[in-house]
Formats: structure tokens, sequence, C-alpha cells
């Protein structure tokens, strides 16, 4: 059984944590601990930084944990213990910062509510 984004459902219809997306360019290159290379420009990362509200850049990072713990619990067996690291620590950030995250912040709690009931799922295996 494989898990996606399509497995986490608020009611009747698929979660989608927010029309923002970050563009393919800017995706993570590497470790955090790499230096840019004398050929990375940083200057458009940088702007697009400053540019973008900080509650849709960490809704999107919960959206992509909510994602990450999905195909955890979706991989044969079951990673539990990644899964419950991904459950715990989304659920730290909604409950630390809350209604701050902006309009979706019921849809991250119906999303977490769902992988948390996936993991029950799973465990039982």
């Amino acid at each position: 059984m494989e898990a996606s984004n399509a497995d986490l459902t608020c009611g009747e219809q698929p979660c989608k944590a927010s029309r923002w997306r970050p563009a393919p360019s800017r995706r993570y290159r590497g470790r955090v601990s790499e230096a840019p290379g004398p050929d990375v420009d940083t200057s458009e990362e940088i702007a697009f930084l400053r540019a973008t509200p900080v509650e849709a850049i960490l809704a999107n990072h919960v959206f992509v944990l909510l994602q990450l713990g999905a195909l955890r619990l979706g991989e044969d067996p079951p990673q539990l213990e990644a899964a419950q690291l991904v459950i715990d620590t989304v659920a730290a950030m909604l409950t630390g910062v809350g209604d701050r995250l902006g309009e979706h912040v019921a849809l991250y709690r119906n999303a977490l509510a769902e992988l948390q009931q996936a993991y029950v799922r799973a465990a039982k295996v």
C-alpha cells in the first residue's frame, strides 16, 4: 500500500495545504552544511524568501512533512519510528503556532489527524 498526499483527506475531499508551492528552482539542493559554490547565485532565493509571507513558507513545510509521514507509512514494512517523528514534529508546530499559520490551519490539523489514524492502522499490522 503506497501512501501519498491523496491518502490524506479532509472530510470527503483530499487535503491541500495551500495554493502556494515553491518553484522547482527553489527546492533544496544538497546538505545544509554545504556552502554554495562560486557558480550559485542565491540572490533570487533570498529575494523569494523576503517576498514570501513566513506563514506560507511554514505552511508549505507542514504539508511536506505530512507527505513524508504518509510516504513512510506506505513503505513495506511501514517505517513507524520515522512516521512518529513526523507526527510529533507537525503536532508540535501546530500546537506552538496554531492559527498563526493562516487560513488553512484547520486543514493541517485534519491532515495530521488522518496521518495519526494511518499510523494506528499501520502499527496494528
